[in-house]
C-alpha cells in the first residue's frame, strides 16, 4: 500500500496524505497538507458574490426598518393604553354623569328659570362672586 495512492479528506478541508512513518504504524507523526481540498464539503460556505452582499445589506436594512417599525407600534400602543384611552374614558364618563345628573334633577325637581335681562343677571352674578370671596365662603359654610 503506497502513501500516494490513498489520499483521504478531513473535516478541516485539507487533504490527509499518509507518510511512510504513518504507514509503518506511527499515528503521532501524521502529515496534513493544508492546501485547498478538491472535495467540496456541504458544511463549508462558499464566498458570497458581490450581488448577494448587496442584497444581504438591503435585507439587513429591511430587517432593521421592520424592527424599528414594530418598536414604534409598541410605543404607540403603550401611549394609547396608558394616556389617551384613560383620558378619553374619564372625559366621556364625566359628560355622561353630568347629563344623567341633570336629567335626574330636572325630573325630581322641575324648575323653570327664565332670565329676562341677561346683562343684569351677569352683573348680579359677578357682584355676588366678588362680595363673598374665598374667606367668607369658607366661614359661611362652617
Amino acid at each position: 500500500m503506497s502513501a500516494e495512492s490513498t489520499p483521504m479528506s478531513t473535516p478541516e478541508s485539507s487533504v490527509y496524505t499518509p507518510t511512510e512513518s504513518s504507514v509503518s504504524g506511527s499515528v503521532d507523526s501524521l502529515s496534513f497538507n493544508q492546501s485547498a481540498s478538491f472535495i467540496a464539503h456541504p458544511s463549508s460556505p462558499s464566498p458570497p458574490s458581490p450581488r448577494s452582499i448587496a442584497s444581504d445589506s438591503s435585507l439587513s436594512t429591511d430587517d432593521e426598518a421592520e424592527a424599528e417599525w414594530q418598536e414604534s407600534l409598541q410605543q404607540l400602543e403603550l401611549l394609547f393604553s396608558l394616556v389617551v384611552i384613560p383620558f378619553f374614558g374619564k372625559w366621556v364618563g364625566r359628560r355622561c354623569a353630568y347629563w344623567a345628573w341633570t336629567r335626574f334633577m330636572t325630573w325630581k325637581y322641575p324648575v323653570d328659570i327664565v332670565i329676562t335681562n341677561r346683562k343684569a343677571f351677569n352683573i348680579a352674578g359677578a357682584l355676588g362672586a366678588l362680595s363673598t370671596g374665598p374667606t367668607s365662603a369658607v366661614a359661611a359654610s362652617l
